[in-house]
């Protein structure tokens, strides 16, 4: 899918993501397994970048996105799949390459 079709910048992309329920934060769960998933897509996958991505009122996951290496591409964007006007459409966009 291509970025016009999706919303998503640079798509099609790899994306290192996570989901975790509350009472696991902060426990570095989110970090260990974003690192993992980077290392699996530049050893294995041979993918020259990952990326990340989360509204940008989500300051814990941007810290995660740091902490694995990642830098803010500045290239923040609505999610196409949240309503437009909705507290969480404006997402902001991470990299890291090999």
């Amino acid at each position: 899918m291509q970025q016009e079709e999706s919303g998503i910048p640079h798509a099609p992309l790899i994306e290192a993501g996570w989901r975790l329920q509350a009472w696991h934060w902060g426990n570095g769960y989110a970090t260990e397994g974003a690192k993992r998933v980077v290392r699996y897509a530049f050893e294995q996958l041979e993918s020259p970048e990952v990326y990340a991505y989360t509204p940008l009122q989500h300051m814990a996951s941007q810290r995660v996105m740091i902490k694995v290496g990642m830098t803010n591409t500045g290239k923040d964007f609505n999610y196409p799949k949240i309503p437009a006007g909705h507290a969480l459409e404006r997402f902001c966009l991470y990299k890291i390459t090999r």
